[in-house]
């Protein structure tokens, strides 16, 4: 369940979400002004005020009369949700949703499409703020049956369906099927938009993303990464950004595939996209490149084979303290403090000299960066 400030942060934009649906018109009942009480829910919601909305959503569901409005039904359902996410009460607040689908449903043809879009949206956002994967795939599949029905299977809007499976797919760890639909989204956008469309950078970012992600199809990457380079963007500031992340990546690429040295460059030209973005404010561009980014870690989990029973190596952690090199290496790797000590410390050690790292960037120069450190816990061997 999602908690503290990731529950904060989704209901603070609820308003958002719910502006999508537009109400038709004031609706009054008993002498109350929905409108009005939806504003004050939406206050409250805004302020975190999550059990105060919730009542507030309650009590304007159990006063409305006006049964043939379903826009204001809908609307309550969506600020029922949110509040009740946020007091972490995800299968109510997910049944709310599916309410407001029920009612999208009954009245489908009397109102906007963008109703049944919205909330289905929302309840993959809800699934990836609570960790819900098995109701997470079922929604992602509906995102796109939604636009492809409302709009048709090559519209933009059924691209955009499937970027967001997309998302889910990466975010729950679905390299390969993130990457399928990544690839459909750009062949209707090439279509629609052609191929030089700003609408395409999303898609083959993630496209990279995912494969980097499952260290499979190089060739794919890099041809994905290199098409954003030719990409035509309406904000020059927004064109530079997404080259510099282009550019940046095809850096990582040459790290984690190819000759490290080879990522120089690459790096460089990131860093000089980054400073046209931001009109040549050197000390914010070297901001943006300030940590070194892990790229790759094959991390062992649990201590190496040993003669010794499993009662000795019990649960533990080591950290490992290292520099990264400017060209993505790490070097001086040692271990800086250790629990238990036992038999880890030799294969955490191999793993660590096998990592791969983006190096931090300086006035337009990769660089070492010394004081590095890295963290891991591991499990009993019982096998």
């Amino acid at each position: 369940m999602i908690m503290g400030q990731t529950a904060d942060k989704l209901c603070r934009h609820a308003a958002v979400g719910i502006a999508m649906l537009a109400l038709a018109g004031a609706v009054r009942a008993d002498g109350e002004d929905f409108n009005a009480m939806l504003l004050e829910i939406d206050r409250q919601l805004q302020a975190a005020d999550y059990a105060g909305a919730l009542a507030g959503a309650q009590r304007a569901a159990q006063l409305l009369t006006d049964a043939g409005n379903p826009e204001v039904v809908i609307n309550l359902y969506v600020r029922e949700a949110f509040a009740l996410m946020a007091l972490d009460e995800y299968n109510d607040a997910r049944r709310k949703l599916f309410d407001g689908l029920d009612v999208a449903d009954d009245y489908r043809g009397k109102i906007s499409t963008d109703y049944e879009i919205t909330l289905r949206d929302l309840i993959l956002q809800f699934a990836m703020q609570a960790l819900e994967y098995r109701h997470g795939n079922s929604a992602a599949k509906h995102v796109f049956k939604a636009r492809a029905a409302a709009f048709g299977d090559d519209s933009l809007e059924a691209a955009a369906g499937r970027y967001k499976q997309a998302e889910w797919y990466f975010f729950s760890s679905q390299a390969a099927r993130a990457a399928k639909h990544c690839e459909l989204a750009v062949e209707i956008i090439d279509a629609v938009s052609g191929p030089t469309s700003e609408q395409l950078y999303q898609p083959l970012m993630l496209l990279a993303r995912s494969n980097i992600s499952g260290n499979r199809k190089p060739d794919d990457i890099r041809a994905a990464l290199e098409r954003i380079l030719d990409l035509e963007f309406a904000s020059p500031a927004d064109g530079d950004n997404a080259r510099s992340q282009a550019l940046a990546q095809l850096g990582d690429m040459e790290v984690m595939f190819h000759d490290s040295a080879g990522s120089d460059d690459y790096y460089r030209r990131a860093w000089q996209a980054r400073k046209s973005a931001l009109q040549g404010d050197v000390a914010a561009t070297n901001e943006s490149f300030r940590e070194p980014v892990q790229l790759r870690m094959k991390m062992p989990d649990s201590p190496a084979r040993s003669s010794r029973g499993a009662e000795y190596f019990g649960e533990g952690y080591v950290i490992f303290e290292f520099t990264v090199s400017a060209d993505g290496t790490l070097a001086d790797v040692q271990i800086a403090e250790s629990e238990p000590g036992n038999d880890f410390d030799i294969p955490g050690m191999r793993a660590m000299k096998k990592a791969k790292y983006r190096p931090r960037v300086v006035d337009g120069e990769p660089v070492a960066t010394s004081g590095m450190l890295f963290k891991t816990t591991y499990t009993i061997d019982r096998r």
